[in-house]
């Protein structure tokens, strides 16, 4: 039997890629220098301080309201923390504490030694840590995970192995299939058996296939701390763990869960959304399509104001919601 060109790229590349990861797993190095955290509405003076060292760390509280609930968020590919300003003060408005930091190789990452290295395990303890200092210094506040594209994933992962620490999940695009995909993995074949460890431009690539929106091109390829440049290898892991979240989703079995989906998205192909959603082993989930673009949440300040309000306002909605059931459940079986 003849084997096709492309899928012989594919096993090669394969080969090559499992040999180098297996020699490079685990060499991302912690940082040594402290990120100051950047609050936009109030700055944290308490226990959570103790994760203001990690990369990008961010907090937005609004001192004004009394908070019902926490929310970690984790940001997509290429992108940084900082994406999720505009989002994190509308939900500190609506009486939400909110975090966030860089996932490991991306943002201030990229500025430590070694910190260009892509390190998804490192980044889920993350996560957990930070969502235990949370816990600790915010006691009988309920906390809940958010992330976006990639952030979507890590997320799903994080839920399947830590549910303990987490009150409820949101999941915005999390799919791993994306359009042109064919295209992209030949030319990540090509590369990696010519240059594997080779950085090489990606991100302007899913720019234009993310938006057309000629404000958010602009600050999603002009701001400093996102990285639009990754090795045939680092995509090649990036895959894999996208490709991981069927798995995760299946162990998600109590812990409610909203996903979210764009329905104008031409990156991520949302009936891949679908499908992690209609997998999910709880029954307490949900799944709003909405006329956007790839990115539901991130970079909001270049988006209407209108779109902006009525999505923080659907999230702030849902985290309620989930909170009052959580309650009532409590009760009835107190009785």
């Amino acid at each position: 039997m003849k084997i096709p060109f492309i899928l012989t790229i594919q096993l090669l590349a394969a080969v090559l890629v499992l040999s180098i990861v297996c020699a490079t797993a685990g060499s991302a190095s912690d940082p040594t220098n402290q990120v100051e955290s950047d609050v936009s509405t109030s700055k944290h003076q308490d226990a959570t301080a103790d994760c203001a060292t990690l990369p990008g760390f961010r907090g937005w509280s609004d001192q004004t309201v009394k908070p019902s609930a926490a929310l970690l968020c984790i940001h997509g590919l290429g992108l940084n923390s900082d994406a999720f300003d505009d989002f994190g003060t509308r939900m500190a408005h609506n009486g939400v504490l909110v975090f966030a930091f860089d996932v490991r190789g991306f943002g201030a990452w990229t500025k430590t030694k070694d910190g260009e290295s892509l390190d998804f395990e490192g980044t889920l303890c993350d996560i957990k840590q930070t969502l235990s200092t949370i816990r600790a210094d915010h006691p009988g506040l309920p906390v809940f995970l958010l992330g976006e594209s990639m952030g979507g994933a890590i997320v799903l992962k994080a839920c399947s192995q830590f549910p303990q620490l987490i009150d409820g999940l949101i999941s915005s695009a999390p799919g791993g299939q994306r359009y042109k995909q064919g295209k992209t993995d030949l030319e990540v074949g090509l590369r990696v058996l010519t240059r594997p460890l080779k950085q090489f431009d990606i991100g302007t690539g899913i720019v234009d296939q993310a938006t057309k929106d000629p404000a958010l091109r602009k600050v999603w390829q002009c701001d400093p701390l996102n990285r639009l440049d990754l090795s045939p290898v680092q995509l090649i892991k990036f895959q894999l763990f996208m490709d991981g979240s069927d798995g995760a989703v299946r162990k998600i079995d109590c812990t409610p869960v909203l996903v979210l989906q764009g329905t104008l998205d031409k990156l991520v192909e949302p009936s891949d959304t679908w499908k992690i959603f209609t997998i999910l082993a709880t029954e307490r989930k949900t799944m709003i399509a909405l006329r956007s673009e790839h990115l539901v949440l991130e970079y909001g300040r270049v988006k209407s104001d209108f779109y902006n309000t009525k999505v923080s306002q659907m999230v702030a909605n849902w985290i309620r919601d989930t909170i009052s059931h959580a309650g009532a459940d409590d009760d009835a079986s107190a009785h």
